[in-house]
């Protein structure tokens, strides 16, 4: 969304509770991409093998803000990182193909959810700052 990062920049000089929600909300918005992510990772994720116990539910994803700019909101897989003896190479072609197969077609699906959620949460704040 543009002019997102202006508007966090600032909720610097609002009050912490204001920017606590404006977080929180944030990172609910994110959660249907991570969900519809979750679900097409098995499906579009040749040679991984169906989610379960034994593998750790490896397509399970977390959704994160960034610390220092609480506009990035990111959705990663919950597990981090592969197995030790995993190349760089082959760490970042998983990566590129988990992004480009589930959770960027999920953001696609998703878009207007996410962006209805940010404007709903705007014009609340708005309501009660009084602006």
């Amino acid at each position: 969304m543009r002019g997102l990062t202006e508007l966090v920049r600032s909720f610097k000089v609002m009050p912490e509770l204001l920017v606590e929600e404006f977080v929180d909300e944030l990172e609910e918005a994110a959660r249907p991409v991570a969900l519809a992510g979750q679900a097409k990772a098995p499906t579009t994720m040749s040679g991984m093998g169906k989610p379960s116990e034994s593998n750790r539910a490896w397509s399970a994803m977390r959704v994160g803000i960034a610390k220092r700019n609480p506009a990035h909101v990111w959705v990663a897989p919950q597990l981090r990182r592969g197995h030790r003896k995993q190349s760089r190479t082959q760490k970042d072609k998983f990566a590129e193909r988990m992004q480009s197969r589930a959770l960027d077609p999920a953001l696609k699906e998703n878009e207007a959810k996410v962006v209805e959620r940010i404007e709903d949460l705007l014009d609340r704040i708005g309501r009660k700052e009084g602006f």
